[in-house]
Parts: C-alpha cells; sequence; structure tokens
C-alpha cells in the first residue's frame, strides 16, 4: 500500500478510535484475533451434540474456563471467564476459540447447524444486559411439552418474568419435576447459578443496609461503629 494511502488509513482508524474509546465491533474483533493467535486448548464436555453443547478451555495462563455454545451465529453463548463477566459484548476470546475450532474442522457441517440451530430449549444469562432468557428451537412444533412447561415463566418476547431470585429457583423445580423425555429438551446454563447467588447476596447487602439506616435513624443503633482509638494522622 502506497505512504499516502496508508497515512489515510491510520488516521481514519485513529478518528474512529481515539485513545483507548474503541467500538464493540473493534473489541470482538480483538478477541477474536486472540483466539486465533493464542495457544487455547479446546476439549468438548458433551458428546450427545457436536455443535451446540460445553466445552472446556484451557488458557496458556493455566486457568480453565466453561464455555456454552447455544447459537453459532448470536452473542448469545456464555463462559466462565472474568472478562465475558463485564465486558457487555456476549463474547470472550474463549468463545471464540470454541467457535473457530467448529468451523474450522467441520466447515459444511457447521454451517448446516448454524441454519438448523440448538436443538434445546436453551435458558441462559445474556450478559450484554443481565437478563435471563429463552431461547427455543428453530426447528419442530411450535407448541410441545417442553413449550407449556416454560411460556408461564416468560414473557412473549422470551425473557423471564418476575424476579430472578424468585423465578429462577420456581422454574428450576419446574423443570426437575417433569418427566425425563421433556426434561432433556431443556437446557439450563451452568452459569446462572453462581450469577443468582451473586445476587443473592447484593441484595442482602442492600436489606442489611436500608435496616441499619432506619434503626440508626429511629436511634436503635449508634452511628459509632469505630471501637479502637484512631491515630493522629
Amino acid at each position: 500500500m502506497p505512504k499516502r494511502k496508508q497515512r489515510r488509513k491510520n488516521s481514519e482508524t485513529a478518528k474512529r478510535s481515539p485513545g483507548w474509546i474503541t467500538t464493540d465491533d473493534e473489541e470482538i474483533l480483538r478477541r477474536r484475533e486472540r483466539a486465533a493467535s493464542e495457544e487455547l486448548q479446546v476439549d468438548p464436555l458433551d458428546a450427545d451434540n457436536a455443535f451446540y453443547g460445553s466445552h472446556r478451555v484451557d488458557s496458556n495462563s493455566g486457568q480453565s474456563y466453561r464455555v456454552e455454545i447455544r447459537s453459532l451465529d448470536s452473542p448469545v453463548n456464555s463462559c466462565n471467564c472474568p472478562d465475558h463477566q463485564v465486558n457487555g459484548l456476549g463474547t470472550c476470546k474463549h468463545i471464540e476459540a470454541v467457535l473457530h475450532r467448529l468451523q474450522h474442522r467441520r466447515k459444511r457441517a457447521f454451517k448446516a447447524a448454524t441454519t438448523e440451530g440448538s436443538p434445546y430449549f436453551e435458558i441462559f444469562l445474556d450478559r450484554r444486559d443481565n437478563s435471563v432468557w429463552l431461547l427455543p428451537p428453530l426447528k419442530g412444533a411450535p407448541r410441545s411439552k417442553a413449550h407449556d412447561l416454560l411460556s408461564p415463566f416468560f414473557s412473549s418476547d422470551n425473557r423471564l418474568e418476575g424476579e430472578p431470585l424468585d423465578a429462577l429457583p420456581a422454574l428450576q423445580r419446574a423443570v426437575e419435576n417433569v418427566h425425563g423425555t421433556v426434561r432433556s429438551r431443556i437446557r439450563i446454563s451452568q452459569h446462572l447459578l453462581p450469577w443468582l447467588e451473586a445476587l443473592d447476596r447484593r441484595e442482602q447487602q442492600i436489606r442489611g443496609r436500608r435496616h441499619f439506616e432506619t434503626e440508626a435513624a429511629a436511634g436503635n443503633m449508634s452511628l459509632d461503629l469505630v471501637k479502637h482509638s484512631l491515630y493522629t494522622y
């Protein structure tokens, strides 16, 4: 490329991404590049489905992460790595490494699986908005026993209704108590339980603070919580 065109391209890139500010597309591209360049070991954990299932990804740092694949063309997959939990992109380098591996080895089958979609009713946490969603199968009858079981828990756009701390345990009980053939069509993300536990801890902290503030305002608790003498500085 001539130097003038190269300088113009660099200038345009700088305008799009001044300093540390980058677009979501640029951040996703970075993770795809790292997934392709870094030595990440990918091992499937589910033997019953070649494309839609869980994988263990071993990083070159020695860490292992669990990746759940429920879509081959939408950012609704999940990973328990710290980056996926906070970046709001719906992906990370570990997810991209799994997708890269699946596509690289079986391109024609990968394309067919993308069109068919996951055969399960997928219940998962979308980290882009921290909401719980239902992803129904693309194939099969629109109504089924699994659909009838799950529909009371989700809105018309497939978002979990009600407070997750109440709705999710009720949903899990309903799935556990249903017939095995119906239950086998429903897959609840294993990443939901740690998220729910963290949500419960935050709610307990909020309730505890509100209780303390109410009691302190009523004169039942003292704001003087320091029991030891302070240093002069």
